[in-house]
């Protein structure tokens, strides 16, 4: 009787033993799982694979599949590249512009009156008009007939019988460099009565043709110091000879005669040369002796 009842006992207990061992075989142990895992590796491309040990492993929700992202490859964005242009390293797409200040530029100034040699040379200098400051002390236009005018003296200057304008000579010349001539007028301002003692400015007046209207551009004259003039009792003038004045693209050279304290009216003994350079109509000047 109680080999019986162990016979009876025996049995369960196999029947759990066996139970117990299916149950093992179907699910996988916590080391085979920690060794699939190890077994994945990713590729020099940096794509992620799976070996085919792991595709076969069942899920733990026991459905024997595996999950999208168990097939062995990442999403696109994994691929192990940033752009196009670069595989497995970062790169940058698109340039960078380098962009700078250019210097600043000012706007050019007007372009300085220029006029045609043949214009010019058409025109009666013994009938043009002479800018007023020919003559000291006046601003007014002076207009000319057969290449002189007299109008009142100055005020302060005491020429009996007003003073006389006239023309010396005139010169052409290409002062701006750009094909076109203006010319140069010489003009004396002095008494009526024509003496030496009596002679107030000799002038150098530049002229062009603008628009077919001749007009002055400035109005030279001698360079000597105010008090140097005073001390010797006249007025320097200029060498009126040829030679005496050139025109050259950009500068205007003058040859000046001055007087000394002890000179006489007839012969000043102080040779100068003085450069004037056109800036537009604007001018500036130096001088020199030269003799």
């Amino acid at each position: 009787m109680n080999a019986s009842r162990r016979r009876l006992f025996a049995l369960p207990c196999l029947a759990l033993v066996a139970l117990a061992a299916a149950c093992g075989a179907s699910t996988p142990s916590a080391s085979s799982k920690a060794h699939a895992s190890a077994k994945s590796t990713t590729s020099t491309s940096g794509t992620a694979t799976t070996p085919p040990s792991a595709k076969s492993t069942t899920s733990p929700s026991g459905t024997g599949t595996t999950s999208p992202s168990r097939t062995g490859t990442t999403s696109p964005s994994r691929t192990g590249t940033t752009s196009p242009s670069g595989k497995g390293k970062s790169s940058v797409s698109g340039t960078t512009a380098t962009t700078g200040l250019s210097p600043t530029t000012l706007p050019p100034p007007p372009p300085p009156p220029t006029s045609g040699l043949a214009t010019l040379r058409t025109v009666a200098w013994t009938t043009v008009s002479a800018p007023g400051d020919v003559c000291p002390g006046r601003t007014a236009p002076i207009h000319l007939s057969h290449g002189k005018a007299t109008i009142p003296a100055p005020p302060g200057v005491d020429a009996p019988g007003g003073v006389t304008v006239t023309v010396a000579t005139h010169v052409f010349g290409d002062l701006y460099g750009s094909g076109h001539d203006v010319t140069a007028v010489n003009v004396w301002c002095a008494g009526a009565k024509g003496t030496a003692a009596l002679q107030l400015q000799d002038s150098w007046v530049l002229y062009t043709d603008a628009h077919g209207k001749v007009e002055p551009i400035t109005t030279l004259t001698p360079r000597q110091p105010a008090s140097a003039e005073k001390a010797a009792g006249h007025v320097p003038y200029f060498d009126s000879s040829p030679g005496g004045i050139a025109i050259a693209p950009g500068t205007v050279t003058v040859h000046e005669l001055w007087y000394a304290p002890r000179d006489h009216t007839c012969c000043p003994s102080e040779h100068v040369k003085t450069v004037w350079r056109a800036h537009g109509t604007s001018f500036s000047s130096y001088t020199e002796f030269s003799g």
